[in-house]
């Protein structure tokens, strides 16, 4: 198991974007709280994906009991039907 942070940073890593784990009721999880799952994903998800698809196909199944924000380069929330190339397209290359 792993912490909150070090979950948010590997899917920075691999999916290309900015993320902030919340729970259910919408308040933020401390990023050194523990026992999470680490991200499985080595390749990120297709940019033709909305990010309401990359949810629930990658992170609402494996961390249940928690909703993530996307954020963009400037930290703002994504919203869902948001083409996760676009998502991408905002963060320095």
């Amino acid at each position: 198991m792993t912490s909150v942070g070090r979950v948010e940073r590997a899917i920075r890593r691999v999916e290309g974007f900015e993320v902030r784990i919340k729970y259910l009721q919408g308040s933020n999880v401390r990023s050194d709280r523990t026992r999470m799952p680490p991200w499985p994903y080595r390749v990120a998800a297709k940019d033709a994906w909305s990010v309401a698809t990359w949810k629930l196909e990658r992170f609402t199944q494996r961390y249940p009991g928690f909703v993530v924000d996307v954020l963009d380069a400037r930290h703002s929330v994504v919203r869902g039907q948001t083409k996760l190339h676009t998502v991408r397209a905002t963060y320095p290359r």
